[in-house]
């Protein structure tokens, strides 16, 4: 999910989430009202995990992109996934979390005002 150049950069290039499109609001009776059709489930286990999963495959050989893996790489990897989660929930659209794939998903609850 991550190119060289975004693994290479120091720092990582900034996410840019306003360049997500996201779907057009229900304006007519007709239209598909796309923000209560669809949910998205993003599966964020703690990185210590997913690093000591990531370090198995890439011992194993059948993943070779894990070669040179480091915890601060997934730390940021996991970042960006949260960062879009947040950005898809800020605008209307139903998001869960889940913190493994037994886990049941979490609905994002925020107490105070987001950041922009």
């Amino acid at each position: 999910m991550f190119d060289q150049e975004w693994l290479a950069g120091s720092p990582p290039p900034r996410l840019e989430c306003e360049r997500i499109r996201l779907p057009p609001p229900k304006r007519f009776f007709f239209n598909p009202d796309w923000y209560r059709r669809y949910v998205f489930e993003f599966l964020l286990p703690p990185e210590e995990s997913v690093f000591r999963w990531r370090t198995e495959r890439a011992r194993l050989g059948t993943h070779p992109v894990d070669a040179h893996l480091t915890l601060e790489v997934v730390r940021q990897q996991i970042q960006v996934y949260r960062r879009i989660a947040l950005y898809l929930h800020h605008n209307g659209l139903h998001v869960y979390i889940r913190q493994g794939m037994d886990a049941s998903p979490m609905a994002i609850i925020e107490t105070g005002p987001h950041p922009e």
